[in-house]
């Protein structure tokens, strides 16, 4: 390794003006996106200051009962002798501020802060009681199972690990905070996928521009020195890909800061939008976390995988178009199979394997999702992990024997 050449590679790659031009309208399209929430009424005013207050009130049973018999459906009328004084007096002040009719929104904020808490009240309770009948559910199905004599299956080996999931999982808090804006933003597709893109276009041409700039003669003359270039253009690559995940990171976590504020607190995943019926422990920190976590691995794959087929190719389009091909074809799989129950099939493990499950976890995180491996109930994303750290040694140890084994041509 050679920190010189690792110095040159990297900047032979970040010189590359479209890739600035690209990253720039990427950040633009997500800005402008973003951006035009900052004037609603629902990102403007926030119950996340009377967090505290609000969650000791859900301990209420009169509160309860009224929203129960309401179907979850109360009127903030109705639950009104519930609530902190404090959260009502935040309402008064604003009877006769009018929402922003240039975003569509009509009536007074007074008005939209009434349904929007009574809807939050309604949807924590709702939530509860679902995590609760799912369950009993469990419960109920592992006892078929036992009284059809199925206690040695797979299924019944699934639903006991969900059922002790479910059992230590961190309670549900009252919704109130921004924590879903930033979970948000590796759980849709433009982040995630426009990352790899900007990846695929700054190492697509790692060793088939040699050909192109006619150097690779001159490179590869010595086999300590393929050696050499080899490892400091993997680091390079490397230090590039994990680049593009910080740097978009960095960005939206600073967009969406700016236009949603930042969260108070942590929060339990379980209590977050979409995820009343996760097994995990995690919270709203960890659970982004993971995320990057698995957008760096991501990174690494797909960098690992474009620069053995750059070395295996003249062109840089090549290369570009194989591992987008893969990226692709994978992210439609993940996006087109609805992954319903917990058993992982063989029908749905190709889109399980996907890469952009790695970035965007919503699907692993949302329910439990279990493998057979070999008569083990083994989480899915960890099969995921597995099988793309393979996939990586694997396309480097090609890479490696590829290029420093050529032989050169005149």
């Amino acid at each position: 390794m050679n920190m010189t050449i690792i110095k040159s590679e990297l900047y032979k790659i970040i010189t590359k003006k479209y890739l600035w031009i690209f990253l720039l309208i990427l950040s633009l399209a997500f800005s402008f996106i973003t951006l035009q929430m900052k004037e609603y009424t629902s990102v403007k005013y926030s119950f996340e200051p009377f967090k505290n207050e609000l969650q000791q009130a859900m301990g209420s049973p009169e509160l309860y009962k009224v929203v129960k018999d309401n179907e979850y459906n109360a009127a903030y009328s109705e639950i009104k002798q519930y609530l902190p004084s404090s959260v009502i007096e935040y309402i008064e002040k604003y009877r006769t501020v009018m929402n922003d009719e240039r975003m569509g929104e009509q009536g007074t904020v007074a008005v939209y802060l009434e349904n929007n808490l009574a809807s939050k009240v309604c949807n924590y309770f709702e939530r509860k009681d679902d995590r609760i009948n799912e369950i009993s559910n469990t419960e109920k199905k592992i006892m078929d199972l036992i009284a059809n004599g199925k206690e040695n299956g797979f299924e019944y080996l699934v639903q006991t690990k969900i059922l002790e999931s479910f059992k230590k999982a961190n309670f549900i808090q009252l919704n109130l905070g921004r924590w879903n804006q930033f979970i948000n933003i590796n759980i849709g597709w433009l982040i995630p996928s426009s990352t790899i893109l900007l990846i695929l276009l700054g190492l697509a041409g790692i060793y088939s521009d040699e050909y192109v700039n006619k150097t690779q003669s001159s490179l590869l003359t010595a086999k300590k020195g393929r050696q050499g270039i080899f490892v400091s253009k993997l680091v390079a690559g490397v230090l590039y890909s994990f680049f593009c995940v910080i740097l978009f990171q960095i960005v939206c976590l600073v967009v969406t800061g700016y236009v949603y504020g930042l969260p108070y607190n942590d929060i339990s995943l379980v209590s977050l939008f979409g995820f009343k019926l996760t097994p995990y422990t995690w919270s709203a920190i960890e659970f982004y976390c993971i995320q990057l976590g698995g957008s760096l691995l991501t990174a690494f794959v797909m960098a690992s995988m474009t620069m053995f087929f750059s070395v295996s190719f003249k062109s840089a389009l090549l290369p570009f178009f194989l591992s987008g091909s893969y990226y692709g074809a994978t992210f439609l799989l993940a996006k087109m199979i609805n992954f319903s129950g917990n058993v992982t099939t063989l029908f749905s493990l190709p889109a399980e394997l996907s890469p952009f499950l790695l970035q965007s976890m919503g699907d692993f995180g949302a329910k439990g999702r279990f493998a057979n491996l070999f008569g083990l109930a083994v989480p899915t994303h960890y099969l995921n992990i597995v099988f793309h750290i393979f996939i990586a040694v694997l396309a480097l140890v090609f890479c490696y024997r590829g290029y420093v084994r050529k032989q050169v041509k005149n």
